[in-house]
Formats: C-alpha cells, structure tokens, sequence
C-alpha cells in the first residue's frame, strides 16, 4: 500500500487481523479501503500524497515534530513524508478507514503556493470546512459504490471522471489563503470565452481546471478569477452546466436503448442522484421525465 513500511505490530496480538482493497481510479489515483482491529506502522511514503478518512475508529499520526489525529467526523491531508501512525478501533467495533494516494506531480503542479507541498507536513480536515467536506462526501460516495458488484462507477470513463474530480477537490481543500498564485489578475474575457470552447468540445473528457488552464497557458487561479468577474461561477461550475446541457440534448433525442443513468456517465457525471437534483434545479424536471 505504501512505499516502505519500517516497522509493524498489531495493538492486541491475540485479536489481530487486517484487511485491504483497493480501486484503481483514473489519474493513477488510488482508493483504498483498510480494516483492522487496531495496529501501528512507521511507513516511508517518498512519492505520493494521502488522504485518510476514518469511518470507524480514530487515527493518530506522527510527522517529524506534530503530532495530528483524526476520528469519523474529520481526515487529513499528509505530504509524501515519513510517518508514525497507530489505528485504534471503536468501541466494540474496528478501525475502519478509507485512503486516497495521490500521485504527488501533479498536485504540487497546481497547488505548488501551498505549505502542503514544501515539506513533510499534514493538514487535518474538521467537518465544516466546505471543501473538505465535499472531499469527504464524495470519497464516501465512492467507497460505498464501489464496493458493490457492477456498480456503473467501475466502467473506465466514470473511474477517469472520478479520478479529475477527486484530485480538483483534494487541491480545493487546501487553505485557499496559501493556495493564490503569484498572479493574482484575472485572465480576462477573451481566456473565458476560450475555456468555454474548449469545455464544449471536450464536456465528456475527464478535464480538471488545471488542464484546461494549462491549455490556455495561464495559471489555474487565473481562470477562476475571470470566470468570477465575468460570469460569476467557477470554472468547474461552469462545466457542470455545460454537461447538463449535453446530457438534455441526448436524453431529448435518446434512442430506446439509451437510459438516464448512460446519458449521465457518457456527459462525466458519476453520481446519479447529484446529476439528478442539478438537472432537476436547472431545467426543472427530472431528467427521466425528459427521457419520455
């Protein structure tokens, strides 16, 4: 699961039993899903960033000097570091957690400002933070889709959309106050109306904000304060509407073997109850009653 585990030992040798799975996402991101009765490891983890959000039980960690925990209603947020962490399950009960590795290029490529990035640091997640808890909520998501057999999440497209919008929300759960660029401007109108372009013609892509700023050969932070000052969204908002869009126009013209739930993975919805209410807030019916 890790790069390098130092050492290993289970809290209570004479109950001891651990489990892992794991799902290949798109990105080369990976979720993981860890029980166990309760252990401690010293791991080395040189080459990607973590995202641990425990279920049941609660997590203690140790990075160089700090010292970080987390419990069911909170996560953190760990650099590629070196790291002390012991496990302790609920009461009568497990540790339960599930774990996002993040290949660490392309996160220090579009949060490159933030602390998290320059060190062996960790970053702890409280419920109540916006970002974090959309973090949260969708990790959670996943973890309980996944595990089911044939889950329509598990076709290659939708693990490559949930893949760009995990790694879009992990960056979005940084301290937004470290995360501004050096250029703090925006881009302008005519770099919105590009991106515009450029989200019609690729909506069913897996596309992060960062891509298509790269595309545009300006900063991420750039982007979104234009879409702000000029269209009062975000970028990533923006997109969504978009897809819906797209996906009105199909369900509209949809052939009889077409159903709501492909129309929705084909456009790079993953979450058909989410894909649902935005349709429904949007157009003002649900996208099944478009579909008759």
């Amino acid at each position: 699961m890790f790069d390098k585990t130092l050492q290993f030992s289970f809290s209570n040798p004479m109950r001891a039993w651990l489990k892992t799975e794991v799902v290949e996402l798109g990105r080369n991101i990976q979720l993981w899903r860890v029980r166990s009765t309760g252990h401690e490891i010293s791991l080395q983890e040189p080459g990607k960033f973590t995202y641990l959000l425990p279920l049941r039980g609660r997590l203690d960690t140790t990075v160089g000097d700090g010292e970080h925990k987390a419990e069911a209603d909170s996560a953190l947020l760990l650099s590629p570091n070196e790291r002390r962490t012991r496990v302790s399950p609920a009461p009568r009960s497990i540790y339960e957690a599930l774990v996002l590795m993040f290949p660490q290029g392309s996160i220090r490529n579009s949060a490159s400002g933030h602390r998290l990035t320059q060190g062996d640091l960790a970053m702890s997640l409280p419920a109540g933070c916006e970002c974090g808890d959309s973090l949260r909520a969708y990790t959670s998501f996943l973890g309980t889709e996944l595990s089911r057999r044939a889950s329509p999440v598990a076709r290659p497209n939708s693990l490559a959309h949930a893949g760009a919008l995990l790694e879009e929300m992990f960056i979005g759960a940084l301290d937004e106050d470290e995360l501004r660029a050096s250029r703090r401007t925006s881009a302008g109108i005519k770099y919105v109306e590009r991106a515009e372009e450029l989200m019609r013609s690729r909506y069913d892509e897996a596309l992060t904000m960062a891509e298509i700023a790269d595309a545009l050969n300006i900063t991420p932070r750039s982007l979104q304060l234009a879409y702000r000052e000029h269209l009062g969204v975000t970028p990533r908002a923006r997109l969504t509407q978009i897809r819906l869009e797209a996906a009105r126009a199909l369900l509209r013209g949809a052939d009889p073997d077409q159903n709501v739930g492909s129309i929705a993975f084909d456009c790079g919805f993953t979450h058909l109850g989410r894909f649902a209410i935005a349709y429904r807030k949007a157009f003002g019916e649900l996208p099944s009653e478009t579909l008759r």
